[in-house]
């Protein structure tokens, strides 16, 4: 059962065995800070400063494509949060369809919260023990989808969707 305690998330049951946290709540009972996508933004500029087209371009690479407008909102809040620095934006002339016109490129960095906030994020995780060896997993719809990209999981999805509507109907085949 989680609580919200000042700062996280308190998760009874994580820490020790009697399910109360070694450091009291806040301690080794709080979810990290950081959620996935920004643990993955402060990973990658562990490896320098980059603009935010190579930014993007990288988290593109890594997690598929996004919005920019998703991409700029994630800064934003990273930013104000201090776990990320950016300079000033360096402009540089575009094209878009014919029409010319000014693209600002800011320079990101991590700071040194951000880096502390990650290394807290990374403890965390890395003290969730995994499963048993003879757990199997696998039966359920939610480990099979896990093991494909976002566009056949939608195709899954579609299918299975196919599949109750023809069952409810008593159908064959639309096909």
């Amino acid at each position: 059962m989680a609580k919200k305690v000042l700062g996280g998330w308190y998760i009874g049951g994580m820490g020790s065995a009697d399910g109360k946290c070694a450091d009291g709540p806040g301690g080794d009972c709080r979810l990290p800070e950081l959620t996935g996508l920004q643990y993955l933004v402060v990973g990658i500029l562990f490896g320098g400063e980059m603009t935010s087209e190579e930014l993007r371009a990288e988290l593109v690479r890594r997690v598929g494509p996004r919005s920019g407008a998703s991409f700029w909102r994630l800064m934003m809040r990273m930013s104000k949060a201090s776990i990320v620095d950016f300079t000033h934006p360096s402009d540089r002339s575009a094209d878009w369809k014919g029409q010319k016109y000014v693209e600002r490129q800011y320079r990101y960095r991590v700071t040194d919260l951000g880096v502390i906030l990650w290394k807290k994020a990374r403890e965390f995780y890395l003290g969730v023990e995994p499963p048993p060896a003879d757990f199997e997993g696998g039966e359920t719809l939610a480990v099979e989808f896990a093991e494909h990209g976002p566009q056949q999981r939608k195709e899954m999805e579609q299918g299975l969707f196919m599949e109750a509507f023809q069952d409810a109907l008593g159908l064959e085949s639309l096909e």
